[in-house]
C-alpha cells in the first residue's frame, strides 16, 4: 500500500493521510472504476468501497499503464507465441498487438496473484473478451514475468490510485460556464465587444453605440421614450374620444345651424 495526502473515500476530509489498497480496477468507455479498500490509519480498519466509478475521463498516463500489459496478457492467455513476439521488429509488433486490449485487473484477498482482462477485435461488431486464469506472483516471476509483476506492483497500482484521487484528462473536464459569476452580478447583453456586466460599478460602464433598431445612445443614456397615436387616414375618431390636452379645442356649434368641421390642425 502507498500513502499519499487526501483521502479518496465518501465524506474523506482533505489533509488526512490514507492508505489504498487496489483490489479491482477496469476502465471501460475511456472511464476508470475501481474497488478498494482505504485505511485513514493504521489504528482503523479499512473501509471498503465497491465498483467507484470517476466521471471524468482517464488520463493518457493511465491508458499507457493498461497498455504496457498487452504484451503479457497475450502471452498469458495463448494469442501469440513468445518466438514471434521475440521475432518482430518494434513497428510489426506493434501492429500485431493493436487488435488487443487489457481493460481490467483484479487481485486476490491475500494479495498473492491477479487475473488480467481484455479484449481482442474480431470481424464481428462485438469484441471478443478474454481472461487470464489466476496467476500468481510466485509462478509469474518464477516464467519470465518479472517486468509484468513489476508493473502491477509499480506503474499500474500507482496510476490507478492517482486517478481515484483526481488524475483525469483535461479534455473530459466541466469548463467554466459564461453564467458562473459571483453575487449580485448578473450578465447583459452580448454584442460585439462581449457580455456586459451589471452590478457593482455599473455605473462606470460606458455603453457602445448601436444602430438605428433601438438601444442606448452615444453618450450613455436611454432616449427618452415617445409615444405616437397617430389616426388612420378615411377614419373618424369614435364616439366618446377625448382629445389631447395640448391640442386646441374645436370652436363650439354656432345656432341651429349646420355645424361646421374644423381643419385638423397640424
Amino acid at each position: 500500500m502507498q500513502e499519499l495526502l487526501s483521502a479518496v473515500g465518501p465524506n474523506a476530509k482533505r489533509g488526512i493521510r490514507s492508505q489504498i489498497n487496489i483490489q479491482k480496477a477496469r476502465i471501460k468507455k475511456g472511464c476508470l472504476s475501481a474497488s478498494f479498500t482505504e485505511q485513514l490509519d493504521n489504528e482503523m480498519a479499512g473501509r471498503k468501497f465497491e465498483n467507484v466509478e470517476c466521471g471524468d475521463r482517464a488520463h493518457s498516463d493511465l491508458l499507457n499503464a493498461f497498455r504496457k500489459l498487452v504484451p503479457h496478457f497475450c502471452l498469458i492467455t495463448a494469442q501469440v507465441s513468445p518466438f514471434v513476439l521475440d521475432g518482430t521488429d518494434e513497428d510489426d509488433r506493434a501492429k500485431l498487438l493493436s487488435d488487443y486490449d487489457v481493460t481490467g485487473l483484479s487481485y486476490d484477498k491475500g494479495g498473492s496473484g491477479f487475473t488480467l482482462t481484455g479484449t481482442r477485435k474480431i470481424d464481428t461488431d462485438q469484441p471478443l473478451n478474454l481472461n487470464t486464469p489466476f496467476v500468481t506472483f510466485d509462478w509469474a516471476r518464477e516464467n519470465g514475468y518479472d517486468e509484468l509483476v513489476d508493473l502491477l506492483h509499480g506503474e499500474v497500482n500507482q496510476e490507478i490510485e492517482l486517478g481515484l484521487r483526481g488524475k483525469c484528462a483535461d479534455a473530459g473536464r466541466q469548463l467554466p460556464l459564461p453564467f458562473d459569476q459571483p453575487e449580485g452580478v448578473a450578465l447583459l447583453g452580448a454584442g460585439e465587444g462581449g457580455p456586459k456586466l451589471l452590478g457593482e460599478g455599473a455605473e462606470d460602464v460606458e455603453w457602445e453605440d448601436v444602430d438605428e433598431d433601438g438601444g442606448p445612445d452615444g453618450e450613455g443614456k436611454f432616449p427618452e421614450p415617445s409615444i405616437i397615436d397617430e389616426q388612420p387616414e378615411g377614419e373618424e375618431p369614435a364616439a366618446g374620444d377625448q382629445t389631447s390636452p395640448d391640442e386646441p379645442e374645436p370652436p363650439k356649434k354656432r345656432g341651429p345651424g349646420r355645424p361646421r368641421n374644423p381643419k385638423p390642425q397640424a
